[in-house]
């Protein structure tokens, strides 16, 4: 694998001594991960718990280099490999921000291929997630290049991954010109489901509310994202407060509503 970066300004003296040690702290594990596929799950844990530890402007330029493992694990069947995957993307997007359009919309389409199939839409008894995950089906939102599986038994652990990857994402990129296809007519389809979703989780009676509370933020990333750029708020025609606060509301509050 080559280093991939994103060189639109050229880097200052320093910079290319903190982006060549990040190079070589990443290059071993990302190959390897390449290498071993599903069988790298210790590689992940290692990459999870070294992230943090990275500087920013290395790990901003050696972006596609991280996500190039990732985008493929994270849609794994094993859903221990899978919810690992996510939990580095979660770290890796706390330290930088997607930039390319193309590479968002693939990422956040990704997340939503997961969630369809692992949160509160794999289950048969909602009737409502049912039909939201039948209109995605239906409607291509999976990512291109992917195969539809069957969905499987509501997996918390993975589900809350991928609502803290998916939010701080969004939050990170917030002000990017990332998130403009979110605001394609195209991409309706892919915001209303990802609502859906994450409201679908936040009344879940069934989830922890460590992941019922991660939904309600992850869900006003989102909003927060889309009225807090004014291009996008004019694509939309929102007209109101630059910040939207969501409430975690009461345990009897969601119990009832559940």
């Amino acid at each position: 694998l080559g280093l991939c970066l994103h060189v639109m300004v050229e880097p200052s003296a320093n910079d290319k001594i903190i982006i060549g040690a990040t190079f070589q702290v990443l290059q071993p594990l990302c190959s390897s991960l390449v290498v071993e596929g599903a069988d790298g799950l210790p590689l992940l844990t290692n990459l999870a718990d070294i992230l943090p530890t990275l500087h920013p402007t290395g790990l901003q330029r050696c972006l596609d280099y991280v996500l190039f493992p990732l985008h493929k694990l994270v849609l794994s069947t094993s859903s221990r490999v899978r919810e690992a995957a996510l939990k580095c993307m979660h770290a890796l997007f706390q330290r930088v921000h997607v930039t390319e359009p193309n590479q968002f919309v693939d990422i956040f389409q990704n997340i939503l291929v997961i969630l369809s199939r692992i949160g509160p839409t794999s289950s048969s008894t909602s009737t409502s997630s049912s039909t939201s995950t039948s209109t995605s089906t239906s409607s291509g939102d999976e990512p291109a290049g992917t195969t539809p599986s069957p969905s499987t038994p509501f997996d918390e652990d993975a589900t809350h991954a991928a609502v803290l990857a998916l939010g701080e994402m969004v939050a990170c990129s917030r002000f990017k010109s990332a998130l403009h296809p979110l605001v394609q007519e195209s991409a309706f389809g892919n915001l209303a489901f990802s609502v859906s979703v994450l409201l679908d989780l936040a009344c879940m009676t069934k989830a922890s509310r460590m992941l019922r509370v991660a939904s309600l933020l992850s869900l006003e990333n989102i909003i927060n994202a889309l009225i807090g750029t004014d291009s996008i708020s004019r694509s939309l025609q929102i007209h109101g407060p630059p910040h939207v606060s969501i409430l975690m509301p009461d345990e009897s509050t969601i119990n009832k509503k559940g």
